[in-house]
């Protein structure tokens, strides 16, 4: 099976999406490639419960018709605002709080290490906590797992984009 196939299969069999995107998305955030990615990716979302948390500071998401109120960007609102909670920022952790002991599905698309405590580390720690979870990683340069979680995940070494748009 193809990673993107066993990708959607988990997204699939999954009550719960959440999403976080990093700046290692694409190579070429600009190109033809990220934004088929995106479709693409909206395409195998489309009707499931998802949300999604951003380190990307443009609307892409927003443009490609991905629901705004399913979509939190703390950096972003950090260069507006000074502040990281945006207006679905609440949203955002009620969101996650029914997620827990559910069938979940955590997709980490090219976050980096920049500011770990928005995304990469929360993922991983509701992964650790849910029982139900399973979690994905996709990122050409830090595609490594915590010990604790590689029995209930899946690293791809590659970018997310590349991944999706294949």
């Amino acid at each position: 099976m193809k990673d993107f196939e066993l990708v959607k299969e988990k997204i699939k069999n999954a009550d719960y999406l959440l999403i976080g995107i990093g700046k290692h998305f694409s190579e070429d955030v600009e190109g033809d490639n990220c934004k088929k990615a995106y479709e693409m990716l909206l395409e195998a979302i489309s009707d499931k419960n998802y949300f999604i948390i951003t380190e990307d500071t443009s609307d892409i998401l927003e443009k490609t018709g991905f629901n705004p109120k399913r979509i939190t960007a703390p950096v972003r609102e950090y260069q507006k605002s000074g502040s990281t909670a945006d207006s679905n920022w609440e949203l955002y952790t009620k969101w996650i709080m029914a997620t827990m002991n559910r069938v979940t599905c955590i997709l980490e698309l090219g976050v980096t290490l920049e500011q770990p405590n928005i995304i990469r580390w929360p993922f991983e720690k509701m992964a650790t906590i849910n029982a139900k979870a399973d979690f994905i990683r996709v990122n050409k340069k830090l595609a490594f797992l915590p010990e604790e979680l590689v029995e209930k995940s899946i690293s791809i070494a590659e970018y997310p984009d590349n991944l999706i748009a294949k």
